[in-house]
């Protein structure tokens, strides 16, 4: 028999930072965790989309054990911060025991995960606005996975201009600053998405590493994107021939796109498609959800030709509203597409076109 003793916050912490992303077996509730504990540390590990392993100081000694996850879940939910949590292997089974509470399980075979190693990776901190960037460049991606080479958030170094985040879609291009790196990495989706402050990620061509508090986690490198994203197509975008149309304050800009959001989003489960007017030095954005119709005006910081209509996708307006934070330039492609110019980057949209119907043949 061997036990093992931590704080029931810690305890909570490392069973939620094992269960963070998807386990291999979760949808048939069969996913494991992992613990064993040794030197005043106790590690948890899992393995699905990511390899997981989370460390919290604890007292006594216990060897590799495996045990279903949903159980360790539901009792950590039990567990008071400051209560001690008593956690003890038995020829049979486990038993766990928090104060007047007891949870007896069996354990299954532990795999042994070792923490990922980061010696040689140049490790990138995530400052609150770059985690933002990297969250918002994730869904952009995460919403459009019909081709593989997609599907990831690329950190480039593209062109000699360092610390760009990029991601795309059918939909929309987007391109960020980022952060100092002097290679082109693809970060998985899995842990683009979930990135927040504080987080150090350790991009690299073969895997992808990222420290989130108590825990590590692994991914092996999307090889598709790391291969064939496209980095060079998308930066021409940024040197392709524009028409520069007008620049509005960004604030007010989100404002409207959040106001339209608000009164439409839920009137129907329809995309809305939504008009940019440049017209009599004001911007007008209008968009419709069935039989429902919003319109606001605000004013321009200037106007450089009038009478001009973006259509666009409004959903795509509200992702990248928190980036409007200063001063917006609007331009207009050759073929109508909306190129906007916001602080922490830019982001292109084709120009959406309305099916029309075909004509009937006469007999």
């Amino acid at each position: 028999m061997s036990q093992v003793t931590l704080l029931g916050v810690d305890f909570k912490a490392v069973v939620n930072a094992v269960r963070k992303f998807p386990s291999v077996g979760a949808f048939a509730g069969a996913g494991v965790i992992n613990i064993q504990a040794a030197g005043g540390v106790l590690t948890a590990t899992s393995i699905g989309v990511t390899l997981a392993v989370a460390q919290v100081a604890a007292d006594g000694d216990m060897g590799l054990v495996g045990v279903e996850e949903r159980a360790l879940d539901g009792f950590a939910s039990l567990c008071k911060d400051s209560a001690k949590v008593v956690i003890t292997a038995e020829e049979k089974g486990i038993v766990i025991r928090c104060r007047k509470e007891q949870m007896d399980t069996v354990v299954a075979v532990g795999q042994l995960h070792k923490p990922p190693v980061t010696d040689g990776i140049t490790g990138i901190k995530l400052t609150e606005t770059v985690a933002a960037r990297v969250a918002y460049l994730s869904d952009l991606a995460f919403g459009d996975a019909s081709r593989a080479e997609l599907c990831a958030v690329m950190a480039t170094s593209a062109n000699g201009q360092a610390g760009r985040l990029m991601a795309c879609s059918q939909k929309v291009i987007a391109v960020l600053k980022g952060c100092k790196i002097d290679q082109n990495v693809a970060i998985p989706l899995a842990l683009a998405k979930l990135a927040v402050t504080d987080d150090i990620i350790y991009p690299g061509p073969k895997k992808t590493v990222v420290k989130s508090g108590i825990a590590t986690y692994s991914m092996p490198a999307p090889v598709a994107a790391q291969k064939h994203f496209p980095i060079s197509t998308i930066m021409e975008f940024d040197t392709t021939d524009r028409e520069e149309i007008a620049s509005v304050d960004g604030v007010k800009l989100a404002a409207a796109i959040g106001d339209a959001q608000t009164c439409l989003g839920q009137v129907a489960r329809t995309e809305i498609i939504s008009d940019i007017s440049i017209i009599g030095g004001k911007l007008e954005l209008s968009a419709n959800n069935g039989s429902s119709r919003f319109q606001v005006t605000r004013p321009l910081l200037s106007a450089v030709v009038d009478g001009v209509l973006f259509r666009c996708p409004l959903q795509e307006l509200v992702h990248v509203s928190p980036f409007m934070t200063d001063k917006v330039t609007l331009s207009r492609g050759k073929h109508g597409d909306l190129f906007m110019a916001v602080p922490a980057g830019w982001v292109w949209m084709p120009a959406w076109v309305t099916g029309r119907k075909k004509a009937k043949k006469k007999e």
